[in-house]
């Protein structure tokens, strides 16, 4: 009987063999190890072009503060029944006005920031009702009671708040201000009357509670690059001064295009 050499079946049977592994096998493969990793993940970060929406800008931010009598005059004066913007600077130039709160924050374009000059004020804001006993000592008065008890208490932030993102135009001059600036102050105890006590003799009771007074303005304003925009026009709690917000915007110099 005639033996046949099976060698050459068996290197080709071997070479198909591989080639199907082969192409089986995923175009980049994953490479294992911390020091690999690190590598592939750097490798993935995309490369930000220098933008103007990438350098910092400061926000200035002012509440300043006139008398109701002189804001008057300036409406006047104005076809709008309003003083102007320029009627208002020019009174702050002039040396009119006080200053009431101010804030400078620096952020990121496109990145919200926030100021905060407060002071944090507690103060009850749920009672439990008096309680009232027959006292077993020989007394002239028939019951004795207790005062409202507080049960539960709150915290108001009393002082200058400032939110603000700002974001850069393309050409660079002017800066939208998007922001919510907040002066809240703290005027006095009220006396609350809870109603009376169940004793014998009846007799008012009473809690305080404080009254604040707010000042706040949600806009967005374009204020150009180192200029200054006035906004508000929000009385006191007296009705005798009016407040108003300055707004001025400056950005980085690398960022300003010629």
């Amino acid at each position: 009987m005639k033996t046949q050499n099976l060698q050459p079946l068996f290197l080709a049977l071997s070479l198909a063999l591989t080639l199907v592994a082969r192409a089986q096998e995923p175009a980049n493969p994953p490479t294992t190890g911390p020091a690999s990793a690190g590598i592939l993940e750097w490798e993935k970060l995309p490369v930000l072009p220098f933008t103007a929406n990438s350098v910092n800008v400061e926000i200035d931010v002012s509440f300043v503060t006139f008398d109701q009598k002189e804001i008057q005059e300036m409406a006047r004066k104005s076809p709008n029944a309003a003083p102007t913007q320029d009627q208002i600077l020019k009174a702050w130039a002039e040396g009119r006005g006080r200053l009431l709160a101010t804030s400078k924050a620096v952020t990121i374009a496109n990145q919200q920031t926030k100021n905060e000059g407060i002071m944090e004020r507690i103060y009850p804001t749920e009672f439990e009702p008096p309680r009232v006993w027959d006292k077993q000592v020989p007394t002239t008065k028939d019951d004795w009671a207790s005062l409202p008890t507080p049960g539960g208490f709150q915290t108001r932030n009393v002082g200058l708040t400032v939110n603000a993102t700002p974001v850069i135009s393309d050409d660079g001059k002017t800066v939208q201000v998007t922001m919510i600036p907040d002066f809240s102050e703290f005027l006095r105890w009220t006396n609350i009357d809870t109603g009376e006590d169940e004793g014998k003799r009846t007799s008012k009771m009473w809690v305080q509670q404080p009254d604040f007074y707010v000042r706040r303005t949600t806009t967005s304003l374009l204020v150009p690059v180192d200029g200054t925009v006035v906004s508000g026009g929000m009385p006191d709690s007296t009705g005798k001064l009016v407040t108003y917000v300055f707004v001025t915007a400056h950005v980085a110099q690398s960022a300003r295009k010629k």
